[in-house]
C-alpha cells in the first residue's frame, strides 16, 4: 500500500502521451479548440475547469463535444511538492 505524500501532487503527461476516444474509458472532457499546426493538430479540452492539451495527427478522426481522455501509463509522471516521484508510490 503506496501512499503519497505531499500537499501539492500533480499527474504529468505530455500531450503526445495522452488518447482521446468518443466513448470508453479514461477521464471525462469536453473539447474546447482545435489548432491545425501542420502535421499535426493541438486539441484543447476541459476536465473540471483544468485544461488538458492532447497532439492528434493529422487526418485523424477527432470525437466531437464530449469524450474520454486516457494516458498510457509508461508516461505518467508524478509530481509531490514539485518532486517527481518514482517506484511503487508513483
Amino acid at each position: 500500500d503506496a501512499r503519497l505524500l505531499g500537499d501539492d501532487v500533480i499527474v504529468g503527461v505530455r500531450p503526445e502521451f495522452a488518447t482521446l476516444a468518443a466513448e470508453g474509458e479514461g477521464l471525462p472532457v469536453t473539447v474546447t479548440r482545435v489548432e491545425d499546426v501542420g502535421r499535426h493538430r493541438i486539441v484543447r479540452t476541459d476536465f473540471r475547469g483544468s485544461e488538458v492539451n492532447v497532439i492528434v495527427a493529422e487526418g485523424a478522426p477527432l470525437p466531437a463535444g464530449a469524450c474520454r481522455l486516457s494516458f498510457d501509463p509508461a508516461h505518467v509522471n508524478v509530481y509531490a511538492d514539485g518532486w517527481l516521484v518514482e517506484g511503487s508510490a508513483a
